[in-house]
């Protein structure tokens, strides 16, 4: 109880650093940049905090957001949980994205559900074996997740921007595959805002996630594995297994992130889709205390913020890239509360330290 109490006090402390740095962001602008929107700095705090949720569009942009975000954290939560990371998100988003417009735009089928079903079973499993890779090289050659991950994620970034702006180039924009047939495409629940009915599936993976942590003995072996390693193995548990079998369901649910941005809010897969989608599912785990109740309050916050720095930016104030500031902020304060935190506990023995992951912030 005390260790929960820990987490949700340093997610509060974070997130509330975000916000005041988003008000000095402001503030700075406004003494710097007076003239740059005509606002004064009252108007300025109200299209940022205020106006995301004054009509339904602006609600709706923001609850589809806060969905893919919930999405994209389960997908960080998963190998979390057991002690390691996949911090190649963006990437995998991304090869979901186009492989999901490809196969859409090239598959001679009439019928949408089996066009769908096809798509997403293919994308699950490219995008669960390109996370598998990693778990793979971590067990048999001792290279850290932390580490492949991100290469590989570097590798199919630029893949991808290459299919996207050669073979797959759509005729009427450089930078976009062609869009895919409307019978493919989620319905709008609130139009314009890009609220769609892709929704109802995502709530339905974050409810069997639910069961399988909860109910299941395999996710108990998630939990088990990641609080401690030598008592899974005295367990009789295979924690390799695990580690493994992680980081292929958080790879092939950000390909299934990448899946439902194109069939539910963009409907193509241009370069650059993927930002934001990967590394924000990484905050909002961490946020949310690396617990699958507290991605929906993270979701929530982070959903919100990309929103608020949107609109702020079309009405010129701040920028696109403003997000990333305080998505960085947050995140380097979370690594230092989880780091304060492991070595507050010191219950670890020098030998099962060397064990654990070379990289502190997790251990």
């Amino acid at each position: 109880m005390k260790t929960k109490k820990n987490k949700i006090f340093v997610s509060m402390i974070c997130f509330s650093c975000g916000i005041i740095f988003c008000f000095i962001l402001l503030l700075l602008d406004f003494f710097y940049r007076p003239d740059s929107s005509g606002m004064s700095f009252g108007k300025r705090l109200f299209v940022f905090f205020v106006q995301p949720w004054s009509s339904g569009f602006y609600i709706g942009n923001s609850f589809n957001t806060f969905f893919l975000f919930l999405l994209s954290g389960l997908a960080a939560l998963f190998p979390l949980i057991t002690g390691s990371i996949n911090i190649g998100g963006e990437g995998q988003v991304y090869t979901g994205g186009l492989l999901t417009a490809v196969l859409l735009t090239h598959i001679p089928l009439s019928n949408s559900f089996l066009g769908l079903l096809i798509t997403c079973i293919l994308v699950i499993l490219v995008t669960g074996f390109i996370g598998l890779i990693s778990g793979i090289l971590k067990e048999s050659l001792d290279l850290p997740e932390i580490l492949s991950t991100y290469l590989i994620s570097l590798i199919l970034i630029y893949l991808c921007d290459y299919l996207i702006i050669g073979p797959f180039k759509s005729s009427g924009n450089l930078i976009a595959t062609e869009h895919i047939p409307e019978i493919f495409r989620f319905g709008k629940i609130f139009p314009p805002s890009s609220l769609n009915y892709s929704l109802i599936f995502i709530i339905l993976i974050y409810v069997f996630a639910l069961i399988f942590f909860y109910v299941t003995s395999k996710g108990r072996q998630f939990l088990i594995v990641g609080k401690s390693r030598p008592f899974s193995e005295l367990q009789g548990f295979r924690p390799e297994n695990v580690v493994k079998s992680g980081l292929f369901v958080s790879a092939a649910l950000y390909g299934m992130v990448g899946f439902f941005a194109v069939t539910g809010t963009y409907y193509t897969c241009y370069q650059g889709f993927y930002s934001s989608l990967g590394w924000n599912g990484l905050s909002t785990a961490l946020l949310g205390g690396i617990n699958i109740w507290g991605l929906i309050p993270g979701a929530l916050i982070f959903s919100c913020l990309k929103v608020g720095i949107e609109n702020t930016a079309l009405f010129g104030v701040l920028n696109f890239d403003t997000g990333y500031l305080v998505q960085g902020v947050v995140l380097l304060l979370l690594s230092l509360g989880y780091y304060k935190k492991s070595e507050e506990s010191g219950q670890s023995s020098e030998k099962d330290k060397k064990k654990k992951s070379k990289f502190w912030i997790w251990e």
